[in-house]
């Protein structure tokens, strides 16, 4: 029988719980502009380590192969950028033009949404009719203040992921064998060892399979606009293989994009229907087909954990939150898999 101090200790055990929770949430959320680029670098650093250790294999001490890796990342971002900056920034200055030509495409859609507006902004007038219009008076942060505030938050990240990125692969594994020597027993040792490894093992294998089936997409999805005809298809296609990274949503966007382009670019039906037809046959494919068979059912995750992780991620720490949702949490998932006691959680998360 419990003593009349049982349900009361329940009670404040469950309340430092949730104000556990609480403190975890508001110190992820003020810390962002910290912890996002130390979770990229060393998402990051998972991905490429194995690059690293095929170079210490081959002779390359740890310190030159990560050196070596950063700068070649370097190089293809930068690479990337100067190839797609041309068409993107083509897009960006077509755009009033892109839009009108659109609207004048959609207008019989639109004829009725207008009236219905115009009706409803009669019905604000006369409700608002002999009442003075409200003093708005606009104060704060010009948009230059915002924007020069934005590059430097932007420009201080990246140099610190990089920098990072390079740290966590040149000597990653030194702190890890530091941080087991710590431990009191052998058996310890031993077992942390093994744990540490493991997880090392299989989220790399995990990243680096999602970076290249997200590439195969990007580079068919390619080819395919490319035989379509369907302008920049490799700006469509580098834009299908990174938003993919987001499950559901990430597809979705792109899909709605190529319809835009593809109402844009074209004249008859069947041209128009084509270029995302052909993109949601690819993008299924991936999704219910290659990618699970590849990665197998370990390491599917529930799609409701997904779509939660996504909401909590994205609204936590934005656009970024939502593209590293899904490693994020397939690290979690594997990590619980291999800790006893988090065991359970690992199963809820899986599909």
């Amino acid at each position: 029988m419990d003593s009349p101090e049982a349900p009361s200790g329940r009670i404040r055990s469950w309340a430092l719980t949730a104000l556990a929770v609480l403190a975890t949430l508001y110190t992820l959320h003020f810390a962002k502009d910290f912890l996002l680029p130390v979770v990229l670098a060393l998402l990051l650093a998972l991905l490429l380590s194995p690059i690293v250790q095929g170079l210490h294999r081959l002779g390359l001490p740890q310190a030159v192969g990560s050196g070596l890796v950063v700068f070649g990342l370097l190089a293809i971002l930068a690479a990337a950028v100067y190839f797609l900056s041309g068409p993107a920034g083509e897009w960006m200055q077509q755009a009033p033009g892109v839009m009108r030509e659109l609207q004048s495409k959609v207008a019989p859609l639109q004829e009725t949404v207008e009236e219905v507006n115009a009706a409803a902004s009669k019905v604000e007038d006369l409700a608002q009719a002999g009442e003075e219009p409200p003093l708005v008076r606009i104060e704060g942060e010009t948009l230059r203040d915002t924007a020069m505030e934005q590059i430097s938050t932007v420009v201080g990240g990246t140099a610190m992921t990089v920098f990072l990125l390079y740290f966590f692969m040149a000597a990653g594994e030194l702190m890890i064998r530091n941080s087991i020597t710590a431990l009191p027993t052998w058996s310890d040792k031993r077992r942390a060892m093994e744990i540490a490894h493991t997880l090392q093992r299989e989220i790399s294998a995990y990243l680096l399979t999602y970076a290249v089936i997200n590439t195969a997409l990007a580079i068919i999805t390619t080819i395919a606009l490319m035989l379509i005809g369907l302008p920049n298809p490799v700006l469509w296609g580098v834009m299908a293989g990174i938003l993919n990274f987001i499950p559901y949503l990430g597809p979705a966007i792109t899909l709605a994009v190529l319809a835009i382009v593809s109402v844009i670019s074209f004249d008859t039906a069947p041209q128009i229907i084509l270029g995302p037809a052909t993109f949601f046959v690819l993008t299924t494919l991936e999704g219910q087909l290659i990618t699970p068979s590849i990665l197998g059912k370990r390491l599917a995750l529930n799609p409701i954990m997904i779509f939660l992780g996504l909401i909590f991620w994205g609204w936590l720490w934005g656009v970024i939150g939502a593209l590293l949702a899904v490693p994020i949490m397939v690290t979690i998932k594997i990590v619980c898999d291999h800790v006893e006691p988090l065991k359970p959680v690992g199963l809820m998360m899986q599909r």
